[in-house]
């Protein structure tokens, strides 16, 4: 349990800092559902459910350069991909501690059966944007990769 804990820290570290930044720039005109896809609460659950306390959020000098739109869809690529793989982890931690509900495991269920159909409409907001700023996009969601790895080894 202390391990799972920890690794919560990060993800609420990280990506609530992340989300934080995200917000000030996200634009509806590309993901009108953002609120919802809103998971520093869900990772705020499942720490307090397990005993934990929360951790500081990541500060911003240790984030990617979240200045516009597109960064912070880039970003929001790799939160929302993590989604995908949540399904994965949520029955491995299941096992490995067993949990006999989802109440200490909302974060890695996310949207549940709805997992799929919000990556799809992810992916439509993706390819709504110019594809000039493809480029930027890309490295924005690159830097935040980069980023999460170097505030693990950080503070790991």
């Amino acid at each position: 349990m202390e391990a799972y804990v920890a690794l919560l820290h990060y993800f609420y570290s990280f990506f609530g800092g992340l989300e934080d930044e995200i917000s000030v720039d996200i634009v509806t005109c590309y993901l009108s559902d953002y609120a919802d896809r809103k998971k520093t609460w869900l990772l705020e659950h499942d720490i307090l459910s397990c005993g934990g306390s929360l951790p500081l959020k990541t500060p911003k000098s240790d984030l990617p350069e979240i200045s516009n739109a597109i960064h912070a869809m880039g970003a929001l690529y790799v939160i929302e991909g993590s989604s995908l793989g949540g399904q994965i982890i949520s029955k491995i931690i299941t096992k490995q501690l067993g949990f006999n509900d989802e109440h200490h495991l909302r974060y890695f269920i996310g949207y549940g059966s709805q997992t799929e159909e919000m990556w799809v409409r992810f992916k439509k907001s993706i390819n709504n944007i110019p594809e000039n700023r493809a480029p930027e996009l890309i490295q924005a969601a690159n830097d935040t990769f980069l980023k999460f790895k170097d505030w693990i080894e950080k503070t790991g």
